[in-house]
């Protein structure tokens, strides 16, 4: 006859890299007052990979002009300010999040940062000094200078409003 015996085989299936990152959403949008200031939490960007171990561990990166002024926490995907910003200076914001994973794949993201205007100027004339000659005889009401200011920030922030004293 024949002879048979069993035994108990475990295998063990060992995950390889090959699954990209997925992030969450294709675009990122956020409004940072411009008085904020740095560490001012702004959103969190997120991605998810279906490897296991080391090919899941998704490390945050920003790229982007003026991505220095900013930063992304590598491990939570969090968006803080990182120096005071000036609306006047850049108003908009136009920057990309990468989620990259243990074995080196990657997603991308477009983040849109937008900076709200607060009333942080003064008003300035297009002169420093006005002079004007007016004749005794000139009638009430009658235009005898044209002065003008102008506001470098936006909105109802920006409107002059002109008074004599």
């Amino acid at each position: 006859g024949k002879f048979q015996t069993a035994a108990d085989v475990e295998i063990v299936v060992i995950d390889v890299n090959d699954n990209s990152p997925e992030c969450q959403q294709m675009q990122y949008t956020g409004k940072i007052p411009e008085n904020a200031l740095p560490g001012l939490f702004i959103l969190r960007v997120s991605a998810q990979d279906a490897d296991a171990g080391r090919g899941a561990q998704i490390t945050y990166t920003f790229h982007g002009p003026g991505a220095r002024e900013f930063r992304l926490d590598p491990h939570t995907g969090e968006l803080t300010t990182l120096v005071p910003l000036d609306r006047e200076q850049k108003a908009t914001y136009h920057l990309l999040a990468k989620a990259t994973d243990g074995g080196g794949r990657s997603c991308e993201t477009d983040v849109t940062l937008t900076i709200e205007d607060v009333n942080d100027n003064a008003p300035r004339f297009s002169m420093a000094h006005y002079s004007v000659a007016v004749f005794h005889n000139t009638k009430v009401k009658t235009p005898i200078a044209v002065v003008f200011a102008k506001d470098p920030d936006e909105g109802y922030n920006a409107e002059v409003i002109y008074s004599l004293t």
